[in-house]
């Protein structure tokens, strides 16, 4: 949430964050920053990580963006074309000066709440010097304010491990396993299998996966390559993994991902109108997406494309876009079922925990999505 202008001018001195992702040209203002009021539970919930090399809110203003920059990121000089120069005195009062005509500026405030702040010492004129600027950082140990409690529950944070503190409050109630596996080509043939990192898809499902939906009416397959995508496609209406259940319940258990491959479903109706009309993306690929970004394909990626055509005035409701997905996933379904059993190279593992802390609230996440083709 952006802050608003009068929040802004309270808040210069704390550390400017893009609150959306901006792109290159910017000019930064109010509407681009977030509201540092958030940063704490933004911090403790793992969405912001402020950087030491961040500036402040009155250091950006007005500064023009030399690169994108996605949303919750620092902002630091590396990204901006300059950085606006921050005066440590207060404009409307004159700096005293001495005899010899030296002219001094004040020490800046220090509040007692903050742990670094600078002394700024600028001399402008004096005897022969032409004049100099000074900044000297100091620090400030502020010392942790603990209330006494009688609780047992509030009392289980003053053990001297934290570790022991944190895992009686810490209960894992399930864990998943996401085991990567490397795939290093795919061949179109007469069969379905994975054999020493290549997937083989047989041809022949593009024909069966038709007899899932009679809205589509015909689904063409094709491979891209990380260095052959300056090519067109149709509205890309999906990027999905290729991964496959092998033990345990949903979130918990052992699940295998194929690795260095994805498949994008594109698609168009009878008459050749986009499917998503309203949010069209034909055109060539490289273009059109923007690679290493979710919901896309990583820039390694190889791209199986699954073209789909459904029935003419079909691709602006829901059944349409929803023949096409149903006929995708019955294709990556056979090739799901090879990568079950294939004991191939894993490249990593993801250990995902589902958590639960005592003394923490519970959280709801609610997602919402569009109507069309989901």
């Amino acid at each position: 949430m952006s802050i608003t202008p009068e929040a802004l001018q309270k808040n210069l001195k704390e550390p400017a964050i893009f609150c959306c992702r901006r792109s290159k040209g910017i000019i930064i203002s109010a509407a681009d920053l977030e509201d540092p009021s958030l940063f704490d539970d933004m911090e403790e919930a793992g969405l912001l990580q402020l950087s030491p090399d961040g500036l402040t809110i009155e250091q950006v203003l007005g500064s023009t963006l030399i690169c994108d920059v996605e949303a919750l990121t620092p902002i630091t000089a590396s990204v901006l074309d300059h950085v606006q120069a921050v005066s440590s005195c207060d404009s409307a009062s004159q700096p005293p000066s001495d005899a010899s005509g030296a002219v001094s500026r004040p020490v800046s405030a220090v509040s007692e709440t903050d742990k670094t702040q600078t002394i700024h010492i600028e001399i402008s004129k004096a005897a022969d010097l032409q004049g100099f600027s000074l900044d000297i950082p100091i620090s400030l140990s502020v010392p942790a304010v603990c209330t006494p409690t009688p609780s047992a529950e509030a009392s289980v944070g003053t053990d001297s491990n934290n570790t022991t503190a944190d895992s009686e409050r810490k209960k894992v109630i399930r864990t998943l396993r996401k085991q990567h596996v490397k795939i290093t080509d795919i061949v179109i043939g007469s069969e379905t299998k994975i054999e020493n990192g290549v997937i083989y898809i047989d041809e022949a499902l593009a024909e069966k996966a038709l007899g899932e939906d009679p809205l589509c009416t015909d689904i063409k397959l094709d491979v891209i390559y990380p260095d052959k995508r300056h090519v067109y496609t149709e509205t890309i209406m999906d990027v999905c993994p290729i991964a496959t259940k092998v033990t345990g319940e949903l979130g918990e258990g052992v699940t295998k991902v194929a690795d260095g491959v994805v498949f994008m479903l594109t698609g168009v109706d009878e008459d050749g109108v986009q499917i998503h009309e309203f949010g069209s993306s034909e055109g060539y690929l490289d273009e059109k997406m923007y690679f290493g970004h979710p919901g896309c394909a990583d820039e390694s990626d190889i791209i199986i494309r699954c073209h789909a055509t459904i029935k003419r005035l079909t691709g602006m409701s829901r059944p349409g876009p929803f023949a096409a997905h149903k006929c995708q996933d019955y294709i990556i379904d056979a090739i799901r079922k090879e990568l079950k059993n294939y004991d191939g190279e894993i490249v990593r593992e993801e250990v995902c925990e589902d958590v639960r802390r005592k003394g923490n609230p519970r959280v709801v996440l609610v997602k919402e999505i569009m109507g069309q083709g989901a």
